[in-house]
This record gives C-alpha cells, structure tokens and sequence, in this order.
C-alpha cells in the first residue's frame, strides 16, 4: 500500500457572505415595504427596525424634493450621507450603520446600489463592483483571519477566476462556480505540496497532477479528493520507480504495474494489497476490465516513457 500525507483541503473553511443590507440570505426574504429604498425606509432596511429618521440639506426650490447633497440621521445615530435626486440615492453615498458598526461607501442609482463600493464591519470588508444588493463582477473579501478573496462574483457568489487564501497561507487559483471551486485550478499548499488540475464543487475531481515536496508525484484522475482511475504514482524518476494503474479511493485497486529501477512486475491489486502477480499479456487481459483497455498500453515501458517524456517530467 503507498502511503502518503493526506492530500484533502478542508474546503469548508471557505467563508461566504450575504447581502451586506440585513441578516436575510437574498433579497426574497427582504419586507416588500423595504425594496423600494426610500430615504425614509432606507434605514430600517438596513437595520430591520423602524426608526424615524431626519433629512438636512438641499432640495428643489420648486418641487422641494429632496436634490443635491444631503445627510439622513436617524434616532440610534444611523447616518446616510450622499446625494440626492427627485428623492432618490444617485451617486456617492456613505452609509453609517451603528447598530452592527458597519459602514458602506459607494455608487448608488435610484436608491439602489450600482457601481463601485466598499463595505466594512467588524469582522470582514467587501469591495467591489455591484448590481442592486450583490456584488457582481470584480471585486474581493477578507476576514478578520485574513482569509481573502479576490475574482470574480455573480450574485454575490464567487464565480469565474479568483483567487482564495486561507489562514494558514494555503492559496488556490482558479476557476469557481456557485460559490465553490469548480473548473481548472491551482492549490498551492502551505507545506509546499500543489495540486493542478480539474476540480468540481470544492473537490479534486477529474485529471490533475499531485507534486509533493519529497519529489513524489501523482498524475492520473481524482474523485473526491481522492485518486481514483488510471493514474502514475512515482517516487523517482531517474532510475524510474513508480506504481501505474487502477485506483479507487486513494488506493490501488485493479491491475498494475510496480516498476523499480526501471524494471516492471505486473500484479493484481485490491483495496491497496496485492493479491496476486501477473504473468505475460494474456493474464493482465483476464483481469483488466474492458473500459479499462484504453489504458492499457500505459501499462508498458515504451508508451509509459514516452507519456512521461510528453509531459516533460
């Protein structure tokens, strides 16, 4: 059995954020009375409380709508500081929120947010281009364990390339989709081990290359995190010494090869044992699966070096 340091992520350290206007997850949830963003009710979405609330500054003279720079305070000293049209938000606007000590300074449209804006509370920042009440676009996080993120939002999830860093230093590249890592990608490890390859929804999954700081290497598939299908394990190139075969589960589990200083012996695996060696092509035929064969010719030196020589290893 080939042992080696786990190689799983924990993925589930990977933080998200709701909209930054309330504690509900999406604006469904949202008071129908509260979408409209009216000066006046523009407090109480943010904080979910009604408190009355006062305008100082300019207005039309004709209308007397609110137009032009002016401030809204509010009884628990809530504070919006922006300018006005036709009673409404457009422009740029700081918004002061005392009850969760947050602040938001950015683009807003028709009372609504639209363009660039920073929010920051106290225990994490967003900026970053956004579309009502989400970020979309480019934009970034980061979180009072320096956990960071920096790419691209749809909704205000993470989707498209970005970049996340966990505390421990621990860095992936890549491409994501619904908040997860989903599509090619890079993970750069603290302790110097790097994966590059496919992944989908937060896990190792599909054709990817393992590289660990000893110089051992896996090239092959991956199903959860996991070595599982045809893949090459080495731990050292020249003279060759390696495993190629089956796997499933992170061990090897199927018909191999165990090739050290260069010479191969093939052997039937299961569960990470070996059961049995195999002698001559028709005994590897009988216990290679049939979706298998397509892999086979990997199983002997010539095709296997030059793989390995394609993949400039």
């Amino acid at each position: 059995m080939i042992i080696e340091k786990k190689i799983t992520l924990n993925k589930n350290r990977i933080k998200t954020t709701g909209t930054f206007f309330s504690n509900y997850s999406d604006t469904s949830d949202v008071p129908k009375s509260a979408i409209s963003l009216k000066p006046e009710i523009f407090g109480y979405f943010l904080r979910k409380s009604n408190k009355t609330c006062n305008y100082i500054g300019e207005k039309d003279k004709i209308t007397k709508k609110k137009c032009g720079y002016g401030i809204v305070k509010w009884d628990d000293k809530s504070q919006l500081f922006g300018y006005f049209k036709d009673n409404k938000i457009y422009g740029i606007c700081k918004f002061i929120n005392s009850q969760n000590k947050s602040t938001f300074i950015g683009e807003y449209e028709n009372n609504i947010p639209k363009g660039y804006g920073k929010y920051k509370c106290l225990d994490y920042e967003k900026e970053g281009y956004w579309e009502k009440y989400f970020l979309n676009g480019i934009g970034y996080e980061m979180w009072d364990d320096l956990s960071f993120y920096q790419g691209n939002y749809i909704k205000n999830k993470k989707d498209g390339i970005g970049i996340y860093r966990w505390p421990d230093q621990t860095i992936y590249h890549g491409e994501w989709k619904d908040n997860k890592m989903s599509g090619f990608g890079i993970i750069y490890y603290n302790d110097k081990r790097c994966y590059h390859g496919e992944m989908l929804n937060g896990n190792m999954n599909g054709f990817g290359v393992f590289n660990w700081p000893n110089k051992h290497m896996y090239i092959g598939y991956f199903k959860y995190d996991l070595k599982s299908g045809f893949g090459i394990y080495t731990w050292q190139m020249k003279p060759l010494n390696a495993f190629v075969g089956f796997w499933e589960k992170g061990k090897q589990n199927g018909v191999g090869a165990k090739i050290i200083n260069g010479n191969f012996k093939y052997g039937f695996w299961n569960n990470g044992k070996k059961e049995c060696w195999l002698k001559g092509d028709w005994e590897i035929n009988k216990y290679l699966n049939y979706k298998d064969f397509v892999y086979k010719k990997f199983l002997y030196k010539n095709d296997l070096m030059n793989l390995l020589k394609s993949l400039d290893l």
